[in-house]
């Protein structure tokens, strides 16, 4: 992994540290002690202090609660924002998020710890975070870290709800943070594609696409089906809404962060963990997740892709350790600049969409999955003209002799 930013060595060295923690949660708090950056070790840094987390119930804000709890034992309380849903209130949603198997591990051997986890019941797209008058001021008074991980993802996503959600809810977020009174890290997770129109992307915010108080006036004024219609021409060169929008949130917080703790976190695409508690966890289709799945299926055997192209991976929890780490180190020695951080792999452990294909199927091979439709195989091409015949003949006529097949034996076809 690649840590591009300011005093990266100490970092780097700071992240070894805590990724190195012993498997067994009892003994994370002694083993931590022993790595020393400066005059103050991470975890040390994490005593008694109150955590509020962003994206909580997401793929990263599930692991970052968990390496917090298992690798900082000291922290006093982390509080979430959790929307209600599906019926749901965030009380429930908390619990249910506490039942993953990810927190067994917790669970088994210091399940007090999981009583420090308290939900704020919120939601990033409304006023005030629609978070109650007595829990912000809870919030104000308490609070000395925040991590802002909630966002959607979706490339496809409506430029109104990605405005709303991924630029409205950071402004939302600040507003809050200008008001706590013991702030000393605020941690926003940007992407490393923020910048994918340029051939180089270092540890700088670059010039806005537009200016985003003007795309946020147009979203408000505007109805829906109009803003659609004007997204080709807002988005101009970036591929999808979602780089578009955390380009403009950068460049947001830029302007308007002065006097904040402020670090960017810029991933690049972030995978399945590769270290502990569970190595491989993953609980999300988002990303190669979901083509691997397909593919070991043998759902999914073609796709328009460049195969030379350099595959930048990287695993979930070296995300998170930058992100602690980095909260740690803006705590600890108060920089009066705003710190960014490019976590990405593609300098240094390189490896091509060919290569990374190459490995899934070994693998998928070896290690087969259940209830397979095709043998694991397939290609990428960056030739469209071969893609679509590829399509028509590893998907389409495949897919209707199955059906056929399915309805004739009195089943109901995919």
């Amino acid at each position: 992994m690649v840590i591009d930013g300011p005093s990266s060595s100490s970092i780097m060295a700071a992240i070894q540290a805590t990724s190195n923690s012993t498997s067994s949660t009892t003994s994370s708090s002694n083993h931590h002690r022993q790595h020393r950056i400066g005059t103050s070790s991470v975890s040390e840094f994490y005593e008694g202090k109150t955590v509020f987390i962003t994206g909580g119930t997401g793929f990263m804000g599930k692991v970052l609660l968990e390496k917090l709890l298992r690798s900082c034992p000291g922290v006093s309380k982390i509080y979430l924002l959790i929307r209600p849903m599906k019926g749901q209130d965030a009380h429930e949603r908390l619990q249910q998020l506490l039942s993953s198997p990810l927190f067994d591990p917790l669970r088994k051997e210091r399940p007090q710890d999981l009583r420090k986890v308290l939900p704020i019941e919120g939601d990033i797209t409304q006023p005030e975070l629609a978070i109650t008058a007595s829990d912000r001021a809870m919030l104000e008074r308490s609070v000395n870290v925040v991590f802002h991980s909630a966002a959607t993802v979706k490339f496809d996503e409506k430029l109104k709800l990605s405005v709303t959600i991924n630029l409205l809810g950071t402004r939302r977020l600040v507003e809050l943070c200008k008001r706590m009174d013991h702030l000393e890290a605020l941690i926003h997770v940007s992407t490393a594609y923020c910048n994918c129109d340029r051939t180089e992307v270092t540890e700088v915010v670059y010039s806005p696409p537009m200016d985003p108080e003007r795309v946020t006036t147009l979203v408000d004024c505007l109805d829906e089906p109009l803003v659609d219609q004007l997204t080709p021409s807002l988005v101009g060169n970036r591929p999808n809404t979602y780089t578009f929008t955390k380009a403009l949130t950068e460049c947001w917080l830029r302007e308007h962060c002065e006097g904040l703790p402020l670090v960017i976190v810029r991933p690049s695409i972030v995978l399945s963990s590769a270290g502990g508690p569970m190595k491989g966890w993953v609980d999300n289709w988002n990303g190669p997740t979901g083509i691997i799945a397909a593919a070991g299926k043998g759902l999914f055997r073609s796709m328009v892709c460049d195969p030379n192209k350099t595959a930048d991976l990287v695993p979930v929890d070296m995300v998170i350790n930058l992100m602690i780490v980095s909260a740690w180190r803006v705590g600890t020695t108060k920089p009066k600049e705003l710190q960014i951080y490019n976590c990405v792999t593609g300098q240094r452990k390189p490896i091509t969409w060919q290569q990374f294909i190459d490995l899934c199927f070994k693998y998928m091979r070896k290690h087969p999955f259940s209830d397979v439709f095709w043998y694991p195989n397939g290609s990428v091409s960056s030739n469209r003209t071969l893609n679509t015949f590829n399509w028509i003949f590893l998907h389409w006529i495949p897919a209707h002799i199955i059906d056929s097949f399915v309805w004739l034996t009195g089943g109901r076809p995919m």
